[in-house]
């Protein structure tokens, strides 16, 4: 911006108070957003309602025309599931001990919902770190299993799931399919 050159921030809701403490002429020149709490955020903050333009989630609208590389029975045979199971992927979030907190607090809930056979999916976050401690916490659980994503995408994992937990935003997610 100070070059002259046109700027734009891609924002999901919560990602505003980022902008909390700068003034508003340093603002970027036009914002995406996700949804209309997120314009509101950055109209409260001073940014201009020209300047904010909702855009919905790209990842989201991608999903819709996604098609899978592989058949669900690999996916079956991968993880050891059967054909009843519910597959749940649970992405990371950075904070190994917090995803850890969440994982263990989610393995031992979610039996007691009405997802039919839950399997959780447990992917770490590309910046995760001691990543051995999330395989570790997936051995105590019969319906976790791990797996950092490099035999099947994040996008065949999806489309095979009718539920999917997320400790990043999907702007966050979208990064990482």
């Amino acid at each position: 911006k100070l070059l002259g050159i046109p700027t734009i921030a891609v924002l999901d809701l919560g990602v505003g108070c980022k902008f909390k403490n700068i003034d508003p002429s340093q603002f970027p020149d036009q914002f995406l957003v996700t949804n209309s709490l997120s314009k509101n955020e950055l109209i409260n903050l001073g940014a201009k309602p020209s300047n904010i333009s909702i855009a919905g989630s790209t990842f989201l609208e991608s999903l819709t025309k996604f098609r899978p590389k592989v058949k669900f029975s690999t996916l079956e045979s991968y993880y050891n599931l059967n054909p009843y199971t519910s597959l749940i992927p649970f992405f990371c979030y950075p904070d190994t001990e917090k995803s850890i907190n969440a994982i263990e607090s989610i393995a031992r809930t979610i039996l007691d919902t009405e997802v039919d056979n839950p399997i959780l999916i447990i992917r770490p976050h590309p910046r995760s770190t001691k990543k051995f401690l999330l395989e570790k916490i997936c051995l105590q659980f019969e319906h976790l299993r791990y797996d950092e994503g490099e035999e099947f995408n994040n996008g065949n994992l999806l489309f095979y799931s009718k539920l999917s937990f997320s400790m990043v935003s999907t702007v966050s997610l979208e990064s990482i399919v």
